[in-house]
């Protein structure tokens, strides 16, 4: 959750941003905006691969989770996430967000070891402080997240478990910041190894059922903390700087109410539904919620490499067409992936589900877009830069206004599939306010018309294939017919996107180094 609701916001500045002689950081090569983009695509990749890697074995654990809890069980552990979820965006007044704007902008060690231990400290004194009210009284917390005070025992547990999380997200963040993809890859993956072999052991050979669950990934946490401490070991000391920590918290004040705002948009369709429609109605939203997500893994490698480097690097003049570059090699591969998830969303719930969700399927084309559209905003970061964090939030506080308003709107009128477009619509009018603004104070060279005709392009596939095909029976000839609309859709986006040239130079210096081997 802390992923999506990764909004990296700032306070004012001026509405042009200037280079500033030597401190500005040079692009990692020659070939200047080039070499941004290739720093940008191997990051991604590892950022990618890690956050593949964490959802795989979440996936593979499924069947796990659902024959050792019961469904009670694993409710009250969705609560314990909910309720996380939101202690992790209040407590530490989302400090970490300003550390990762203000530490580009520090030019010596010290000064970015100065920000880095005060924020660290800030969030270990912020999160003792709520730890220790919540374990004292623990009966209203356990009302707010459990309707009974009868759990008090795993409110405590739960609240050092989200202590654990608030200080691994500072820390394992830092090595994001510090442009460390490989380290912070590194302690994902151990984090995600560690906490579900506890939580399997915790589970199976001590039986302690939801417990378990929640103190293994507390262990988790834990580990996570001592690798990312030995990796960013330079940059945490016993220092506190009580006039970096108000920079930080101006910054990143005004992102908390947005940060709400995000988890707000991400849950009021099923909570619309549940009050609208019926339970069984959110199952069914919730399958194709499950099966549109795959659209986060084109998104996350993304989301965790663009903002440290355009952060950095935003001084130089080549950036703006770096960061046009990205997103157009970013769309290349999310609008044909929407095709794909359109195009075969129905065979995957034969798959994978039972015909009572097989209704899904006229959701996934909305949701899948959405979800996209969501992540989006790193592709403008002209607020960041301008530190206008006010303006980003009013965006975030009024994309859930909308949301739930359009979902009470259009859930009686339409039923899920109302829910689907509130989704869609609200997203979808979020990204356009940050990309106008963001535009007037960093502009980017984007190319609107390719990528307009790309999205009609894949939009019109999404759309022949609702109308035309889905109705059909399951069949080899239906199959084959999906797939030539797939390649449709990938082509069409690669040739808008990436460019009939840029394809020819690429095939030529491929043939190139084939034909070397080959005298070799």
């Amino acid at each position: 959750m802390r992923e999506a609701i990764d909004i990296i916001s700032p306070r004012s500045a001026p509405p042009v941003v200037t280079p500033v002689g030597d401190q500005t950081p040079k692009l990692p090569s020659d070939d200047r905006p080039g070499g941004l983009v290739a720093r940008f695509l191997r990051d991604s990749a590892i950022y990618g691969a890690s956050s593949v890697i964490a959802r795989s074995i979440s996936l593979l654990l499924l069947p796990f989770y659902t024959r050792v809890l019961s469904p009670s069980d694993y409710g009250t552990v969705d609560l314990v996430t909910v309720f996380a979820s939101l202690i992790n965006l209040t407590v530490a007044l989302e400090i970490s967000q300003g550390l990762a704007r203000y530490l580009p902008d520090a030019h010596s060690s010290e000064a970015k070891a100065a920000y880095a231990s005060t924020a660290l400290w800030f969030t270990i004194g912020a999160y003792t402080a709520f730890a220790a009210v919540a374990i004292a009284l623990p009966a209203p917390f356990a009302r707010l997240v459990f309707d009974s005070d009868q759990q008090t025992g795993l409110l405590r547990v739960a609240v050092i478990q989200i202590w654990a999380n608030g200080i691994f997200y500072l820390i394992h963040g830092q090595l994001r910041w510090d442009l460390r993809p490989v380290q912070h890859t590194v302690v994902n993956t151990v984090f995600t190894v560690i906490a579900i072999a506890s939580t399997v052991t915790l589970v199976l050979a001590y039986e302690l059922g939801v417990a378990g669950v929640i103190i293994g990934q507390t262990i988790g946490y834990v580990a996570g903390c001592v690798l990312a401490l030995v990796y960013a070991r330079d940059r945490f000391r016993a220092v506190f700087d009580w006039e970096r920590c108000r920079q930080m918290l101006t910054y990143s004040l005004p992102v908390v109410p947005a940060s709400v705002a995000v988890f707000v948009a991400g849950y009021i369709d099923r909570i619309a539904i549940k009050e609208l429609l019926t339970l069984h109605d959110v199952g069914i939203y919730g399958v194709s919620y499950r099966l549109a997500s795959p659209m986060l893994l084109v998104l996350s490698g993304f989301q965790s490499a663009m903002t440290p480097l355009v952060l950095t690097y935003y001084r130089d003049t080549a950036t703006p067409r770096a960061v046009a570059k990205m997103f157009s090699s970013f769309l290349a591969l999310a609008l044909p992936a929407w095709a794909g998830l359109a195009l075969f969303g129905r065979e995957a719930l034969v798959v994978f589900t039972t015909p009572t969700y097989y209704g899904a399927n006229a959701l996934i084309p909305l949701l899948a877009p959405a979800l996209i559209l969501s992540g989006m905003y790193i592709f403008a970061p002209g607020l960041a830069i301008a530190k206008q964090t006010r303006t980003m939030g009013a965006i975030g506080i009024a994309n859930a206004l909308v949301n739930t308003l359009l979902n009470f709107l259009l859930i009686p009128v339409l039923g899920l599939a109302g829910a689907a477009l509130a989704t869609l619509t609200s997203a979808a009018m979020a990204f356009s306010a940050f990309m106008i603004l963001s535009q007037k104070r960093y502009p980017v060279p984007h190319d609107w018309g390719a990528i307009g005709a790309a999205v009609a392009a894949t939009a019109s596939i999404v759309f022949v294939n609702a109308i035309w095909l889905d109705g059909y029976s399951l069949s080899p000839w239906l199959g084959v017919s999906k797939g030539l609309l797939f390649l449709a859709a990938l082509f069409a986006s690669t040739v808008a996107l990436i460019g009939i040239d840029s394809l020819k130079r690429t095939g030529r210096h491929l043939l190139g180094r084939a034909d070397d081997k080959l005298r070799a």
